[in-house]
């Protein structure tokens, strides 16, 4: 018995079926390309060309022409979202004038290049299950004829919104960080010298490891504890790619840390923490220093709670605004630069440690 798979049916059983191994943000982006592979399928059929105008969820799966990613890419491009879903604030204005119409905006050439890619997967996996009739050289053909670009794999080119960064911003964070903690008044506040001890702390674990933000707020006092050598290397499991880090911290890395959690003195299982408004130590309560509130499953916040990647991001952004840098002058920046070490060099330091060099 032949199983007549709909269109619908074949982006339920995508969601269902297919395994995204924990990668959250991954998972997210393939099924939104889905649901905006829906709203084209469902679009009005007066703005669609004759050959999708006869598409619907309950067409037969099978029925894809073997052009459909470039008909889905070109009315990707024509598409509009309204502005006020974007970003982590609501926009005030429009809240405050719901009569209004919204401001909406086209989706980026790096968005749209990223839902191409989601969408080609979806197909590979339609393939690969024998629900779609069309083969890969096919579709190819068919896509070659329908663009001036030379292969799917030379993307549209994207601007980067990120500026460059001096080669040595790495060592200057450093010594900004150092002199940043030596300079501390007698008599600050508790809170205060949280900061500037995590600030430093946080700037030499980034130079040492490359670490990725993500990865870096996911670091605990027991790794530190135990699970980092007496030559300071230490193996870390990332997240976004699920690969093993290879790091290699020098001695003034873990003694700037450590005199981070000595000064802080509590029972928070995070290497950074929140430090709250006052800076003062709460209750011993685990439940505190959970990264999710389970009761509203918004990110928790307070004395204990781990940091966020926006933390991170806004600690770097202090300390170089505080050694002098401004972001929107880039004549003395270099092109494609990282402000922290690179894989490369981090993977370099890690095998002179394991040799005994250096």
């Amino acid at each position: 018995m032949n199983i007549v798979y709909t269109i619908e049916d074949g982006i339920q059983s995508f969601a269902d079926e297919f395994d995204f191994a924990g990668k959250k943000n991954t998972e997210r982006t393939y099924l939104r390309a889905l649901t905006l592979f829906k709203e084209f399928v469902e679009s009005d059929s007066s703005n669609k060309t004759p050959e999708y105008r006869s598409l619907a969820l309950t067409s037969p799966l099978s029925s894809l022409p073997k052009y459909i990613a470039s008909g889905f890419s070109s009315w990707l491009r024509a598409q509009e979202f309204p502005v006020e879903y974007r970003g982590r604030r609501p926009n005030v204005e429009i809240s405050e004038s719901p009569h209004l119409p919204v401001p909406t905006r086209k989706y980026s050439l790096a968005t749209i290049n990223l839902y191409e890619s989601a969408f080609s997967r979806v197909l590979d996996f339609w393939r690969d299950r024998e629900r779609i009739s069309f083969s890969v050289i096919s579709q190819k053909t068919s896509e070659r004829a329908s663009t001036t670009r030379k292969s799917r794999k030379n993307k549209c080119d994207v601007r980067l919104k990120a500026l460059a960064v001096p080669k040595d911003l790495g060592i200057v964070l450093r010594a900004t960080t150092q002199q940043w903690v030596s300079d501390l008044p007698e008599g600050c506040t508790r809170l205060e010298r949280l900061k500037r001890l995590r600030s430093r702390a946080l700037v030499y674990v980034l130079t040492d490891s490359g670490l990725r933000a993500s990865d870096l707020i996911n670091l605990t006092v027991n790794w530190r504890n135990t699970l980092i050598s007496p030559e300071g290397a230490s193996s870390i499991d990332t997240i976004k790619s699920g690969s093993v880090a290879r790091c290699c911290f020098s001695e003034l890395t873990l003694q700037y840390v450590d005199e981070y959690l000595s000064f802080r003195s509590d029972e928070s299982p995070w290497l950074f923490i929140q430090h709250g408004k006052t800076g003062v130590v709460k209750p011993t309560n685990m439940a505190r220093y959970s990264r999710v509130n389970t009761n509203t499953h918004d990110l928790r916040r307070g004395y204990g709670a781990p940091i966020t990647t926006l933390t991170v991001w806004r600690i770097v952004r202090a300390v170089a605004d505080i050694a002098g840098y401004d972001r929107k002058k880039n004549s003395d920046y270099v092109v494609n630069s990282r402000p922290m070490c690179t894989r490369d060099s981090r993977i370099d330091m890690y095998h002179e440690k394991e040799c005994g060099v250096g």
